[in-house]
């Protein structure tokens, strides 16, 4: 499957959201681990909310489109200013989304990228990464 393809994120997103620190009980999908074959199977399953901290536990969790725009936040504040979440699909076939002012004048991050999925896991690592999303412990 190519990852355009994909309504969710393959893994190697998964475990960059994970590395970034994500709670994967967030997630609403994940990869069941094959013991037989040893690797991951190529389709999703409905997450369960399976216990991610077993360590013998290899499943991988899984994002939908969905799932991931659900934790994006509308807006948030730097300093005394807040922002607000924008998204939009562009006439050059293009995803973006921005975190802008109320003037439109200020922005604090803004992506572009030709796929959802890709744009949101920036997001969502990105928003770990400045502190806007709690990390999981």
């Amino acid at each position: 499957m190519e990852k355009q393809k994909l309504g969710w994120t393959d893994l190697s997103q998964s475990k960059e959201l994970l590395k970034a620190g994500l709670d994967p009980n967030c997630a609403d999908l994940y990869y069941k681990y094959d013991y037989n074959m040893h690797k991951h199977e190529d389709v999703v399953t409905q997450a369960n909310k399976e216990d991610w901290q077993d360590p013998y536990n290899k499943d991988v969790p899984a994002w939908s489109l969905g799932a991931l725009i659900d934790i994006i936040p509308d807006s948030i504040k730097k300093g005394d200013v807040s922002f607000q979440f924008h998204s939009t699909f562009n006439i050059v076939d293009r995803f973006a989304a921005c975190y802008e002012d109320s003037s439109y004048k200020r922005q604090i991050m803004c992506r572009a990228w030709n796929n959802p999925i890709e744009l949101y896991v920036h997001i969502i690592v990105w928003l770990l990464e400045e502190g806007f999303i709690e990390k999981q412990k």
